[in-house]
């Protein structure tokens, strides 16, 4: 890496800017009627209230969702807490549409950068995974400030 205070900044930068599109194409989940924001699927999931059919008591709340010959996706229909019933789409198919393969492509450019200071890949994949969830990334973290430092 260039030693330069400037191209560290750039790189972090560029670094925050594609996790955070990352992020992005996935949640946040917004309330039409309300406007509460759920930021992360954790998030949706505690915050909301289970859809419940008066039919079925113990219904989940999941429906399979048909995106055409080769993809199919849950869906978790969950309450927001005005009353109005709010979907998150889970895939359990790689997303083959334009959008799906930009976040591929970010996913794999983050994961280069990781890998270029050193972070063996498979690493560098779980935690941009636990970012991607959520949670707090100690090692991006501190490759971020040793960055930073120089």
């Amino acid at each position: 890496m260039n030693k330069h205070p400037e191209a560290r900044r750039d790189w972090i930068s560029t670094f925050y800017r594609d996790l955070r599109e990352l992020v992005d194409t996935t949640f946040p989940k917004t309330c039409t009627k309300c406007g509460k924001v759920y930021l992360t699927k954790d998030e949706f999931l505690t915050a909301t209230i289970p859809v419940k059919d008066i039919t079925l008591e113990d219904r989940s709340g999941l429906f399979s969702l048909e995106g055409g010959p080769i993809e199919t996706a849950v869906g978790l229909f969950r309450n927001c807490t005005c009353g109005t019933t709010l979907m998150a789409d889970f895939r359990d198919r790689r997303d083959n549409s334009d959008n799906g393969q930009v976040r591929r492509l970010r996913f794999a450019a983050l994961m280069d950068k990781l890998c270029e200071h050193g972070v063996a890949r498979a690493d560098a994949r779980l935690e941009l995974i636990k970012v991607l969830h959520g949670e707090t990334s100690g090692l991006i973290d501190e490759l971020l400030d040793d960055i930073q430092m120089g």
